[in-house]
């Protein structure tokens, strides 16, 4: 079992300016990332999960800096979640062989802009739920060869489903 997280924060301005009353005005966008992540193996059983989340201050002024009007907004707060459960199948079919083939499937939610700023609206198609199943195949324990199905739904109504094919290599 692996359980671990972590915390960013800081600001995040690299000395930004925006546009104010009285000539452009500093901001410091005070940033703070989260996130928190567990990963359990057992004979061939993979079970992983990740919370992860954001709050940024100064979201007005930075998207007075880059122009941004209407649902162009920066979120002010983000979240996102996912789970994945997978089994390799070959500890069954070929034990000892040092390859893995393992059928996975992931749920996800995440919302890039949970909260944006008075003024601004949200817009919706970044309020997802993703749910992915596929299958990875390891020919080596560095490299690994996969391809899914994504079902992609969001708040607006405008996801679009995929497949995805990938290549690996771990060094």
């Amino acid at each position: 079992m692996l359980v671990g997280g972590s915390v960013f924060v800081g600001n995040t301005s690299q000395g930004g300016t925006a546009p104010g009353p009285s000539g452009p005005e500093s901001f410091h966008a005070l940033t703070t990332l989260y996130e928190a992540h567990l990963q359990f193996t057992h004979r061939g059983l993979r079970i992983r999960g990740l919370f992860a989340g954001g709050d940024i201050d100064d979201t007005e002024k930075i998207n007075a800096a880059n122009g941004f009007t209407g649902d162009e907004s920066v979120g002010s707060r983000l979240l996102g979640w996912y789970v994945d459960l997978g089994y390799d199948v070959l500890v069954l079919a070929a034990p000892g062989s040092g390859m893995r083939l393992v059928p996975y499937v992931r749920y996800e939610e995440l919302d890039t802009q949970q909260k944006v700023p008075a003024g601004f609206e949200r817009n919706l198609a970044n309020d997802q739920q993703i749910l992915t199943a596929g299958i990875s195949f390891y020919p080596h324990s560095q490299v690994v060869l996969k391809t899914d199905y994504e079902v992609n739904r969001n708040a607006a109504n405008s996801g679009v489903n995929q497949w995805n094919l990938g290549l690996g290599y771990n060094f």
